[in-house]
């Protein structure tokens, strides 16, 4: 394996220095409110020294995000490969995501934003250097999706009729809705008493119900908690 000289190894680390105190500003605040300025005082540097390590505030805050979607995907394989059937490796890939929606909130938050309008835009006008990377790494995540209803619907634990694109685009935006709830169903929540947990996993058990296989499994899955 080939060393990296110690200037690289003091480049690399500077790196990781600026990302660490962005994440900590990303974290703490909205995206509008953190500054180039402010990462740069923080860590005591120059603010074209900062701009040496990334293009701009918009490349930075992908570079974040990036770290949470490393996470994620990784999450999301472990799902896949610990489940031995179609609907299993769902149903873990559901709580693959309301995990690491509840231990990771901050990196969820900021994927969401990074989702936003304004940031296609950068993307599209080549202002993003992360871009292609953070479209390679959902298009990983949406595939171990799309994987696990192929497997569903050869193994017969999902119902044969099921366009699979279609199924993993409706599983996606599905799952998404579950975990990030509108003001007034956290308002309900807060309400009744119902908690989080249990909600997602009514939630799952509905969303199972409407694209199991046979009937034998699909008593088997609905019973199952």
């Amino acid at each position: 394996m080939a060393t990296i000289s110690r200037r690289q190894r003091e480049k690399l680390q500077r790196r990781n220095d600026i990302l660490n105190a962005a994440e900590r500003k990303f974290f703490a605040k909205d995206y509008d409110d953190v500054s180039m300025d402010e990462i740069a005082r923080e860590l005591e540097l120059s603010k074209p020294t900062l701009y040496l390590y990334f293009r701009n505030k918009e490349s930075l805050f992908f570079a974040v995000v990036l770290r949470g979607i490393a996470v994620m995907r990784d999450a999301f394989e472990n799902a896949v490969e610990s489940s031995q059937t179609g609907i299993e490796k769902i149903r873990s890939l559901c709580r693959a995501i309301f995990d690491f929606m509840l231990k990771y909130r901050d990196y969820y938050r900021l994927n969401v934003v990074a989702r936003g309008q304004r940031f296609w835009n950068a993307f599209s006008n080549g202002e993003v250097e992360a871009a292609d990377t953070y479209v390679n790494y959902v298009t990983e995540l949406f595939n171990l999706i799309k994987e696990s209803v192929d497997a569903g619907i050869d193994d017969g634990t999902l119902r044969g009729d099921l366009d699979p694109m279609q199924a993993a685009m409706f599983l996606s935006a599905a799952i998404e809705t579950t975990v990030l709830l509108a003001p007034y169903n956290e308002l309900l929540l807060n309400q009744t008493g119902l908690k989080l947990e249990d909600y997602q996993q009514q939630a799952m058990e509905i969303l199972l119900r409407g694209i199991v296989g046979n009937s034998e499994y699909q008593t088997k899955v609905v019973q199952k908690k």
